[in-house]
């Protein structure tokens, strides 16, 4: 099921066995995706919004509105014909699928889809595979860094009026000066004027560490202002600050390759390991709430691998892209 960590919640919604697996129809999809969420939490948002497309497409209450009509159906045909994204290919198969509903149902499910993008109207998206990092120049000059297994989306025709990107993953960001600068996640935003500072979000957790300038983090009720070797940790919802963070504690340190951890659990370096390499890891679920401090180096698999499990006693076996650890 590799295949699906690349699927946004539109591709999802087509997809047969998601289908099945959203409606609970047949039992042999349940453990296969239920297993498959549990170890892709990051795809959690795209699965919820692909769920409620499909359990939406079973009826429809009331009859739109002309004026909900017609821009339901403007938006419609703007994402089918390209108009509103320089990064989306037309599928085929979701215009079929379209064709195929009935009026009222796919003016339900547009609208859901354009409630749910209300303030996000971006026109570039880019997103990036695991093991892959890349590059990329915002309109005005302002350069990203992109981690392995990462998405940012921005409009370049409002740039100049709201310097505005989505993140979904990891990113460095080394901003120019000028207007508001703001970065937003599912946990928590950032805003700058210029300055240059790494942003994580993944599986609940959000961490922003500051590296020149002044920065201001917002999550929830709270907000911190950082400058140079601060970090804020948002994490179960709490909000935590800390001054003057070390290099072994500073997350802005995978741009070099070195990831660094302290007292962080087994499976979010497993995870971060099978980000960096594409690969899959096995291991018994009693192992999953060891603790590990230390860091590994991504140069390498064989070495990265030695770096994380040898401290803590486990043996690990490679076979192709499939890793399994034991005791």
């Amino acid at each position: 099921m590799d295949k699906y960590i690349q699927y946004d919640h539109l591709q999802l919604s087509e997809d047969p066995s998601f289908i099945r697996w959203a409606k609970r129809s047949e039992a042999r999809d349940n453990n296969d995706w239920d297993g498959w969420l549990v170890n892709h939490p990051e795809k959690a948002n795209d699965v919820a919004n692909a769920k409620t497309l499909v359990l939406a497409m079973k009826f429809v209450k009331d009859n739109p509105s002309a004026e909900v009509e017609d821009k339901v159906w403007n938006k419609i045909s703007s994402d089918i014909n390209g108009e509103q994204s320089t990064t989306r290919e037309i599928n085929p198969r979701r215009t079929t699928m379209i064709k195929m509903l009935s009026y009222g149902a796919v003016a339900a499910v547009a609208l859901i889809l354009l409630l749910m993008n209300i303030g996000n109207d971006f026109d570039t998206s880019v997103q990036t595979p695991f093991a892959k990092v890349e590059n990329i120049t915002l309109p005005d000059g302002s350069e990203v860094m992109i981690n392995a297994d990462s998405k940012l989306k921005y409009d370049t025709e409002s740039w100049n009026e709201n310097r505005l990107v989505s993140l979904e993953g990891e990113a460095f960001f080394s901003v120019k000066k000028g207007s508001k600068f703001t970065v937003k996640t599912n946990n928590g935003s950032v805003q700058v004027l210029g300055t240059s500072f790494n942003v994580y979000d993944r599986g609940g957790q959000f961490n922003v560490h500051c590296e020149t300038g002044k920065v201001s983090v917002k999550s929830g009720s709270n907000e911190s202002i950082l400058t140079p070797n601060q970090s804020v940790s948002v994490v179960n919802t709490e909000h935590k600050f800390s001054n003057n963070v070390s290099e072994t504690e500073n997350r802005s340190t995978w741009k070099k390759g070195i990831f660094v951890y302290k007292g962080a659990v087994i499976i979010d370096i497993v995870a971060e390991l099978e980000r960096q390499f594409d690969i899959k890891i096995s291991m018994d679920k009693s192992l999953m709430d060891v603790k590990y401090t230390g860091s590994f180096n991504k140069s390498k698999l064989e070495t990265a691998l030695t770096e994380v499990f040898y401290p803590l006693g486990l043996k690990f076996d490679i076979n192709g892209k499939s890793i399994i650890i034991t005791k």
